[in-house]
């Protein structure tokens, strides 16, 4: 019974932990800019001329795809 208990327990730990890696990837910013089709973090150097902010779901909804440079995820 308690190892049933330590599994479901765990389970559920790794659910929530899941939901909240989800949640911060949804609620993160990236920024696009004005011509190109990537997202980018704040500190790119792609992001000299135009920076503009969105978020990390909005941006891929669009068809936008991460930077090679500064990896956005």
């Amino acid at each position: 019974k308690q190892l049933a208990e330590a599994k479901a327990q765990a389970e559920a730990e790794a659910k929530a932990r899941d939901e909240a890696v989800e949640s911060a990837r949804s609620s993160r910013t990236v920024y696009i800019t004005n011509t190109g089709s990537k997202y980018h973090s704040a500190g790119c150097r792609h992001l000299k001329k135009s920076k503009i902010e969105i978020g990390y779901d909005e941006a891929r909804s669009q068809g936008y795809e991460p930077c090679g440079v500064c990896n956005p995820g």
